[in-house]
């Protein structure tokens, strides 16, 4: 039963969509070298969310009354790029070496809440967060016998 609008002009048939093409518009030429001081402000950023994570974690264990045998931590990460396995294998590094497993996607598939499914492979994951916050953000000099 459709009824005719005078005033519409063109109305398109409601659709929906299971999945995201993640192939579309994706160039691996287009990922360039940046220098590190650059990610100074990501470093703070990343720490401070951590932190944030960590306490409230924290206060979470503390607060629990119940003895549940299985808890199931959640940590939501918001990506630059598509989180898939298309490019990068990004999906397939976060389950096998870090233990977390995603769970919604949002934002076109660049914010991601993972679970974390083994807890020994998160650590790994906090162990690399960590080492990229502490790194330096010197820039070293270029050697010109190279040229």
């Amino acid at each position: 039963m459709r009824k005719k609008l005078p005033h519409l002009f063109l109305r398109n048939p409601q659709g929906f969509s299971r999945k995201f093409d993640t192939s579309r518009n994706v160039n691996s030429e287009s990922v360039e070298e940046k220098s590190p001081e650059i990610y100074r402000a990501q470093k703070d950023r990343l720490d401070n969310s951590y932190q944030i994570f960590d306490a409230k974690r924290r206060e979470r264990i503390n607060r629990r009354t119940l003895d549940v045998p299985a808890k199931i931590d959640y940590i939501e990460i918001r990506f630059y790029i598509i989180f898939s396995d298309t490019q990068f294998n990004i999906k397939s590094r976060f389950e096998n070496q870090f233990g977390l497993s995603p769970v919604r996607y949002s934002n076109f598939n660049k914010t991601v809440l993972l679970a974390v499914s083994d807890t020994r492979k998160f650590k790994d994951f906090v162990n690399l967060l960590y080492m990229f916050v502490r790194s330096s953000d010197d820039i070293p000099q270029k050697d010109r016998s190279m040229r």
